[in-house]
């Protein structure tokens, strides 16, 4: 097994200063209190050495205070509170939250303080690369491109980031199941979105403001989630994506969404159009995937490195329900059988055999395997 890639805590996705104490209105208030008291308790210590020096009593409209606590006028309080508010709506205004409900101001502190990311140094970048071939060669060539993006971050001393990748290739050649094997071993979060859905533009960018079921896209909401800047998003099917239209005549499309998240450039102040807020999303690893190459929108084959992924050999979807069967436990009648399942249905089938298969044959011998004996 691999090593996995560490995490460091600190990295910023908000790009808004965004501090506690400036909001809570009890610890403002609170400052203000002892701010007022220590202004009363200066007074008093001059008060009391003019009197006793003989002087005239500086503020003889003053009450005398004694050795205690020293006592708040219920006006002072008022007027405190009414500072108090009055300071939160301009910090609020400055900050550019203003528009936020309460319930989003408290998710948006979530990442002001800032968030996990995930690094590697070359020896981890070159143990993952040797693990992602090892239970996925015939990946070599995403693969590839993954070890050279993870030791090109490792030189930079920047957080580990792969793509964006098109992986086209035949359904159930386990294109999804690469993405999420290398989230793994960058200790990252990792969250799919079907490209052939209706919502499947909003799913990346969001629903923006003013809309009764607005909400921000799954990349943010995984940020958030995780608290980690740094998730693989996998996009299937990318060549199945579709258009809106709206009723004024604009146009909503997946690819369109994609555009300005897939340079990191334009990703690092990328407006939530949800929140209305910048967030940094130039960690995020984008992993595409398709079937039919020539579907993709061009503007997305220029900005990703394309790998085609070739159909598999029969020996390469053994080997994969070899090490399946150990992986489940399955006992040594059930294995054998499962295998003989899996080669007389590969030279019955007349499509080719995928992993989907395998997994549905695998699923149906642990079931057996489960069931009580019968006496």
């Amino acid at each position: 097994m691999s090593s996995r890639a560490f995490t460091r805590s600190g990295y910023r996705a908000l790009l808004i200063e965004y501090r506690d104490s400036d909001y809570n209105a009890h610890e403002l208030c609170r400052r203000l209190e002892q701010h007022y008291r220590t202004l009363r308790q200066r007074r008093h210590d001059r008060r009391r050495a003019a009197i006793e020096s003989g002087l005239e009593d500086p503020y003889p409209q003053d009450e005398f205070l004694g050795d205690g606590e020293i006592w708040i006028p219920s006006d002072v309080r008022s007027r405190i509170e009414r500072r108090v508010k009055l300071y939160q709506e301009r910090r609020v205004d400055l900050a550019g939250i203003g528009h936020l409900r309460a319930s989003e101001r408290t998710t948006i502190k979530k990442l002001t303080g800032g968030v996990r990311v995930s690094h590697v140094d070359e020896a981890i970048a070159d143990e993952i690369a040797a693990s992602l071939h090892d239970q996925f060669p015939w990946m070599s060539a995403a693969t590839d491109i993954a070890w050279q993006n993870l030791r090109l971050s490792a030189k930079r001393g920047t957080p580990a980031r792969v793509g964006p990748l098109i992986l086209d290739g035949p359904p159930g050649i386990g294109k999804s199941a690469w993405a999420r094997h290398l989230a793994y071993f960058l200790s990252a979060p990792s969250t799919e979105i079907d490209a052939g859905a209706s919502n499947a533009s909003f799913s990346v960018a969001g629903v923006e403001r003013g809309f009764n079921s607005a909400e921000p896209g799954r990349p943010i909401q995984a940020i958030i989630q995780h608290h980690h800047a740094g998730p693989i998003i996998v996009v299937d099917e990318i060549d199945k994506a579709g258009q809106m239209h709206s009723s004024r005549g604009g146009r909503i499309s997946l690819p369109d969404a994609l555009l300005g998240l897939l340079e990191p450039n334009t990703a690092e102040r990328w407006t939530c159009p949800a929140y209305r807020l910048p967030f940094d999303l130039s960690a995020i690893s984008w992993i595409l995937t398709s079937n039919d190459l020539q579907m993709v929108a061009q503007p997305l084959l220029s900005r990703c490195d394309i790998v085609r992924c070739p159909p598999l050999r029969l020996e390469q979807i053994l080997t994969f329900a070899s090490r399946e069967c150990h992986r489940r436990d399955l006992s040594v009648p059930a294995k054998e059988a499962a295998l003989e399942a899996l080669d007389q249905f590969s030279m019955s089938s007349r499509r080719p055999v995928d992993l989907r298969d395998v997994n549905r044959l695998l699923d149906r011998a642990a079931a057996l395997q489960a069931r009580p004996m019968l006496h």
